[in-house]
Protein backbone atom coordinates (compact mmCIF):
# COMPACT_ATOMS: atom_id res chain seq x y z
CA UNK A 1 0.00 0.00 0.00
CA UNK A 2 2.59 2.22 1.53
CA UNK A 3 4.64 1.34 -2.50
CA UNK A 4 1.56 2.20 -4.17
CA UNK A 5 1.00 5.67 -2.57
CA UNK A 6 4.95 6.55 -3.77
CA UNK A 7 4.57 5.00 -6.80
CA UNK A 8 0.58 7.14 -7.62
CA UNK A 9 2.84 10.73 -6.02
CA UNK A 10 5.98 10.17 -8.10
CA UNK A 11 3.67 9.32 -11.29
CA UNK A 12 1.46 12.78 -10.50
CA UNK A 13 4.39 14.72 -9.70
CA UNK A 14 5.87 13.61 -13.38
CA UNK A 15 3.13 14.61 -15.09
CA UNK A 16 3.08 18.06 -13.54
CA UNK A 17 6.24 18.72 -14.02
CA UNK A 18 5.58 17.40 -17.96
CA UNK A 19 2.47 19.05 -18.76
CA UNK A 20 3.99 22.12 -17.00
CA UNK A 21 7.24 22.75 -19.18
CA UNK A 22 5.12 21.44 -22.33
CA UNK A 23 2.54 24.20 -22.35
CA UNK A 24 2.12 26.49 -24.46
CA UNK A 25 2.64 30.15 -23.87
CA UNK A 26 -0.54 31.92 -23.04
CA UNK A 27 0.46 35.48 -24.99
CA UNK A 28 2.04 35.71 -28.41
CA UNK A 29 3.80 38.67 -30.03
CA UNK A 30 1.13 39.56 -32.85
CA UNK A 31 -2.09 40.60 -33.05
CA UNK A 32 -3.72 37.80 -31.98
CA UNK A 33 -1.82 37.59 -28.94
CA UNK A 34 -1.92 41.65 -28.07
CA UNK A 35 -5.80 41.22 -28.39
CA UNK A 36 -6.04 38.51 -26.08
CA UNK A 37 -4.03 40.64 -23.34
CA UNK A 38 -6.29 43.11 -24.07
CA UNK A 39 -9.54 41.18 -23.70
CA UNK A 40 -7.61 39.50 -20.06
CA UNK A 41 -6.78 42.67 -18.34
CA UNK A 42 -10.54 44.07 -19.41
CA UNK A 43 -11.88 40.69 -17.70
CA UNK A 44 -9.60 41.02 -14.94
CA UNK A 45 -9.52 45.01 -14.22
CA UNK A 46 -12.96 45.83 -15.92
CA UNK A 47 -13.58 47.32 -19.11
CA UNK A 48 -13.88 50.89 -17.60
CA UNK A 49 -10.46 50.69 -15.72
CA UNK A 50 -8.01 53.54 -15.90
CA UNK A 51 -3.96 53.02 -16.69
CA UNK A 52 -1.41 55.25 -16.47
CA UNK A 53 1.27 52.70 -18.03
CA UNK A 54 1.43 49.14 -19.32
CA UNK A 55 4.62 47.50 -19.75
CA UNK A 56 5.04 44.08 -21.91
CA UNK A 57 7.99 42.68 -21.43
CA UNK A 58 8.65 38.90 -23.46
CA UNK A 59 11.60 36.70 -23.00
CA UNK A 60 11.97 34.21 -25.29
CA UNK A 61 13.11 30.75 -24.31
CA UNK A 62 13.86 27.67 -26.97
CA UNK A 63 12.14 25.18 -24.53
CA UNK A 64 8.86 27.41 -23.84
CA UNK A 65 8.69 29.92 -26.79
CA UNK A 66 7.14 33.47 -26.12
CA UNK A 67 7.22 34.11 -22.37
CA UNK A 68 5.23 37.71 -22.08
CA UNK A 69 5.67 39.51 -18.53
CA UNK A 70 3.02 42.01 -17.86
CA UNK A 71 3.23 45.43 -15.93
CA UNK A 72 1.07 47.60 -15.24
CA UNK A 73 -0.66 50.47 -12.61
CA UNK A 74 -4.30 50.43 -12.82
CA UNK A 75 -7.28 52.07 -10.56
CA UNK A 76 -11.36 51.80 -11.16
CA UNK A 77 -11.68 54.59 -9.48
CA UNK A 78 -9.47 57.82 -10.86
CA UNK A 79 -10.70 60.23 -8.90
CA UNK A 80 -9.75 58.34 -5.52
CA UNK A 81 -6.47 59.03 -6.89
CA UNK A 82 -5.17 55.36 -5.35
CA UNK A 83 -4.11 53.32 -8.55
CA UNK A 84 -1.99 49.39 -8.09
CA UNK A 85 1.28 48.16 -9.66
CA UNK A 86 0.43 44.70 -11.14
CA UNK A 87 2.39 42.19 -12.38
CA UNK A 88 2.07 38.97 -14.87
CA UNK A 89 4.56 36.50 -15.66
CA UNK A 90 3.97 33.25 -17.08
CA UNK A 91 5.13 31.34 -14.14
CA UNK A 92 3.54 32.98 -11.09
CA UNK A 93 0.51 34.33 -12.51
CA UNK A 94 -1.12 37.83 -11.24
CA UNK A 95 0.51 39.69 -8.47
CA UNK A 96 -0.41 42.91 -6.73
CA UNK A 97 3.05 44.49 -5.88
CA UNK A 98 2.27 48.02 -4.53
CA UNK A 99 -0.18 50.37 -3.84
CA UNK A 100 0.64 54.07 -5.43
CA UNK A 101 -1.61 57.08 -4.60
CA UNK A 102 -0.92 59.74 -7.26
CA UNK A 103 0.31 63.58 -6.91
CA UNK A 104 -1.61 66.09 -9.34
CA UNK A 105 -1.61 69.84 -9.46
CA UNK A 106 -4.60 70.88 -7.95
CA UNK A 107 -7.55 71.63 -10.17
CA UNK A 108 -6.38 68.80 -12.84
CA UNK A 109 -8.46 66.17 -13.53
CA UNK A 110 -6.78 62.83 -12.88
CA UNK A 111 -8.11 61.27 -16.22
CA UNK A 112 -6.06 63.48 -17.81
CA UNK A 113 -3.06 61.42 -16.73
CA UNK A 114 -4.82 58.49 -17.52
CA UNK A 115 -6.26 56.26 -20.33
CA UNK A 116 -8.52 53.58 -20.72
CA UNK A 117 -7.87 50.21 -23.17
CA UNK A 118 -9.96 50.45 -26.49
CA UNK A 119 -10.46 52.55 -29.34
CA UNK A 120 -7.02 55.33 -29.03
CA UNK A 121 -5.66 52.59 -26.60
CA UNK A 122 -5.93 49.08 -28.66
CA UNK A 123 -3.03 46.18 -28.09
CA UNK A 124 -4.59 44.57 -31.09
CA UNK A 125 -3.35 47.66 -32.70
CA UNK A 126 0.48 47.39 -30.92
CA UNK A 127 0.43 44.22 -32.29
CA UNK A 128 0.28 45.18 -35.61
CA UNK A 129 2.82 47.92 -34.85
CA UNK A 130 5.13 44.86 -33.96
CA UNK A 131 4.41 43.16 -36.86
CA UNK A 132 5.34 46.47 -38.66
CA UNK A 133 8.54 46.93 -37.04
CA UNK A 134 9.50 43.43 -37.60
CA UNK A 135 8.95 43.55 -41.50
CA UNK A 136 11.34 46.95 -41.46
CA UNK A 137 14.14 45.26 -39.38
CA UNK A 138 13.73 42.63 -42.01
CA UNK A 139 14.05 44.87 -45.22
CA UNK A 140 16.21 47.89 -43.72
CA UNK A 141 18.66 45.73 -42.03
CA UNK A 142 17.92 42.28 -43.55
CA UNK A 143 17.53 40.65 -40.12
CA UNK A 144 14.75 37.84 -41.01
CA UNK A 145 13.77 36.44 -37.22
CA UNK A 146 13.76 39.14 -34.81
CA UNK A 147 11.68 39.05 -31.47
CA UNK A 148 10.12 41.41 -29.52
CA UNK A 149 11.79 42.66 -26.48
CA UNK A 150 9.58 45.00 -24.60
CA UNK A 151 6.59 47.24 -25.38
CA UNK A 152 5.83 50.68 -23.11
CA UNK A 153 2.85 52.70 -23.03
CA UNK A 154 3.05 55.13 -20.72
CA UNK A 155 1.03 58.56 -20.04
CA UNK A 156 3.61 61.95 -20.41
CA UNK A 157 3.44 63.74 -17.33
CA UNK A 158 1.95 66.72 -19.25
CA UNK A 159 -1.79 65.75 -18.65
CA UNK A 160 -1.99 65.21 -22.44
CA UNK A 161 -3.17 61.90 -23.25
CA UNK A 162 -3.05 62.62 -26.48
CA UNK A 163 0.61 62.86 -26.57
CA UNK A 164 1.15 59.37 -25.13
CA UNK A 165 3.71 57.07 -27.40
CA UNK A 166 4.11 53.62 -28.08
CA UNK A 167 7.72 52.35 -27.51
CA UNK A 168 8.44 48.85 -29.01
CA UNK A 169 11.79 47.27 -28.64
CA UNK A 170 12.55 44.80 -31.03
CA UNK A 171 15.88 42.26 -31.05
CA UNK A 172 17.08 39.22 -33.33
CA UNK A 173 16.08 35.84 -32.03
CA UNK A 174 19.59 35.15 -31.81
CA UNK A 175 20.65 38.58 -29.70
CA UNK A 176 22.56 41.26 -30.88
CA UNK A 177 21.53 45.09 -31.46
CA UNK A 178 18.24 45.76 -30.04
CA UNK A 179 16.30 48.55 -32.88
CA UNK A 180 13.86 50.76 -31.11
CA UNK A 181 10.65 52.11 -32.22
CA UNK A 182 8.52 54.55 -31.11
CA UNK A 183 5.08 55.23 -32.19
CA UNK A 184 2.10 58.06 -32.07
CA UNK A 185 -1.04 56.54 -30.54
CA UNK A 186 -2.71 56.64 -34.72
CA UNK A 187 0.51 54.20 -35.69
CA UNK A 188 2.90 56.55 -36.75
CA UNK A 189 6.58 56.11 -36.74
CA UNK A 190 8.27 59.08 -34.98
CA UNK A 191 11.36 57.35 -34.66
CA UNK A 192 13.38 53.97 -35.59
CA UNK A 193 17.15 53.72 -34.06
CA UNK A 194 19.11 50.76 -32.73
Amino acid sequence: MKRELICLTGFILSLFFFISCNSEPKYTQDVSGFEMIQNDLQKRFGADAYYTDISIINSPTAESGTGISLHLTVTKDPQSMKMQEWIYNPHTSWNNTTNITLKIPEGDNATSYMYQLGEKFDLKKIGQLIDNSARKIEEEKNIEKVVLDRVLLKTPDNADVSETTVFIRMKPHNGGTSFNFRYDLEGKLLAFDY
